[in-house]
């Protein structure tokens, strides 16, 4: 039976990089993966630093600034809201805010083993695309879904449900899931069964993880779209992965 785990943003960090320049706090993790949350004060450069056996996605949740390969190669990404960028292994890079900007990143990581990175680029930037058929679809749950990249170990996407909104209940029959939500509030409930459900509040700064089988709904309650950066871990293969739950809603 999966563990229902929910976390807030820990006010001290884990670790401090480069000084005191970067600061990094662990947020949930299951074997295939885990979310973390970075954080760069205003005009700070962090050092160097590298995964060698994991693939990092970066989520832009605010702030502005600049990441480039710190192996003194030129390339170099913006970083700005709502940015998603995916760093291969072993790239070696490091980051810089804005002087006038708190930057403040979730950062993904997945291991490599599973999800080669050869013949591709070393950064690899999605940006928001509300329009792009591709990119933008209705999950199972009624909410409202915007990839950000993916590879067949893991991928991260953006989930959007307006304010007033209610999804409806699923489960996934294979992937397990971890939320950090970066905007609005709202409540999820997930259960194990037919058991009674846990029931969470959520706002900027909570993260939730949604293991293999466990039915889950979620509700916006605020005045403002509830939005949550969604590692899924493997690649979501497709509509059927979700299966409804309508006996099982909580709202």
């Amino acid at each position: 039976m999966p563990a229902v785990r929910t976390v807030q943003l820990p006010a001290r960090a884990d670790a401090v990089w480069s000084g005191g320049a970067a600061e990094y706090r662990r947020l949930l993790e299951f074997p295939a993966g885990q979310l973390a949350h970075l954080r760069l004060p205003a005009g700070a450069v962090s050092g160097a630093s590298r995964m060698s056996a994991s693939v990092e996605w970066l989520f832009v949740i605010s702030g502005r600034g600049r990441l480039w390969r710190g192996d003194g190669n030129e390339a170099s990404v913006d970083l700005v809201p709502d940015r998603s960028i995916r760093i291969a292994p072993g790239t070696p890079t490091q980051f810089r805010a804005d002087d006038a900007t708190v930057l403040e990143i979730v950062v993904a990581v997945v291991p490599a083993v599973s999800d080669p990175m050869s013949g591709e680029a070393q950064l690899q930037v999605w940006d928001p695309a509300p329009d792009d058929k591709s990119r933008s679809y209705r999950a199972p749950d009624g909410s409202h879904i915007l990839t950000m990249g993916e590879g067949p170990a893991g991928g991260v996407a953006i989930c959007i449900l307006k304010p007033g909104g209610v999804s409806r209940p699923v489960r996934h029959r294979t992937v397990e899931e971890i939320w950090y939500v970066v905007n609005g509030s709202g409540q999820i409930s997930r259960r194990h069964g037919t058991l009674n459900p846990w029931i969470d509040d959520l706002s900027p700064g909570t993260a939730v993880d949604i293991g293999t089988g466990l039915t889950f709904q979620f509700r916006s309650s605020g005045t403002e779209p509830l939005r949550v950066v969604i590692l899924t871990l493997p690649r979501w293969p497709g509509a059927d992965e979700s299966i409804d739950e309508p006996g099982l809603a909580t709202w």
